[in-house]
């Protein structure tokens, strides 16, 4: 719905003035303001409910980030304390490799290439991009640390553990498909948000996946010595945050696309949990 112009002011360059303007609207949602400049922009406004609401909104969110975050470091010193990695699954990791690489590469895409958000906005004219800044530090320093663990497996005693070949064949598959993906794009066959999706599919995949082989080596051993109950702890407090954060920000803000699209993060939250 179009509304009344707004009372014309006067910014000059490089000044810090501040200009504020009150607009009420039905219902929460976004709202696109044409300002006129020496050039044409176009800025994006959140309309929220509650503004008590946006602050916890990003409290909740640092607060599964750090959870998150967190959640990978016990298992790092586990291995230092015990200079061994035998208890910890080797297929595990693989997956986990994978996994925060297509999730990383999610992320990145979204947040910082134009092309891929452009897509986006055709599809959800009314959205906004669904990746925030504590999305994108936790994948890529989930990746690094992830590697850093890979480091430790050839750095520390690990006894007869070796990835299995049910888990070889999988990553191969999923690395085809990653690779297939990306050269539909390329030659215009998907759009580049699409192949971006399905990057983010691999990532579930993994999510549903990757805790089977910890589990079944956990049985046989008939021990958890090795695999660091401090990761389970604090992703579970991570994924109850995460989930909460997504309804808080659909509620306030209205926007449906954003929770349509964190399905796939509520799916990959319930499964860690």
């Amino acid at each position: 719905m179009p509304i009344k112009p707004l009372e014309s002011f006067t910014v000059k360059p490089d000044s810090n003035i501040t200009y504020e303007a009150s607009i009420f609207t039905n219902k929460p949602g976004i709202l696109k303001l044409g300002i006129t400049s020496t050039s044409f922009n176009v800025s994006d406004i959140t309309v929220y409910r509650f503004k008590l609401l946006t602050a916890l909104q990003q409290i909740v969110g640092w607060t599964y980030f750090l959870a998150w975050t967190l959640s990978f470091y016990p298992q790092i010193i586990l291995n230092c304390r015990r200079k061994s990695v035998e208890g910890l699954s080797f297929d595990f990791i693989v997956y986990n490799v994978i996994g925060f690489l297509c999730y990383s590469i999610f992320n990145i895409g979204l947040y910082f290439i134009p092309l891929i958000q452009e897509e986006y906005f055709n599809i959800y004219p009314l959205g906004v991009i669904p990746v925030q800044l504590n999305d994108l530090f936790f994948s890529v320093h989930a990746l690094v640390i992830t590697l850093v663990v890979v480091v430790q497996c050839f750095l520390y005693e690990r006894g007869t553990q070796k990835v299995s070949m049910l888990c070889k064949l999988i990553t191969i598959l999923m690395l085809i498909f990653i690779a297939f993906s990306g050269m539909l794009a390329t030659f215009n066959c998907i759009t580049w948000l699409s192949a971006f999706y399905l990057f983010s599919y691999v990532k579930l995949i993994v999510t549903l996946i990757k805790y089977v082989p910890q589990a079944i080596l956990n049985c046989r051993r008939r021990s958890c010595v090795g695999w660091s109950l401090g990761n389970v702890i604090l992703d579970f407090v991570g994924g109850i945050f995460s989930i909460l954060q997504m309804f808080i920000i659909a509620y306030n803000c209205g926007k449906k696309s954003f929770l349509h699209l964190k399905c796939l993060y509520f799916s990959v939250c319930y499964e860690d949990i």
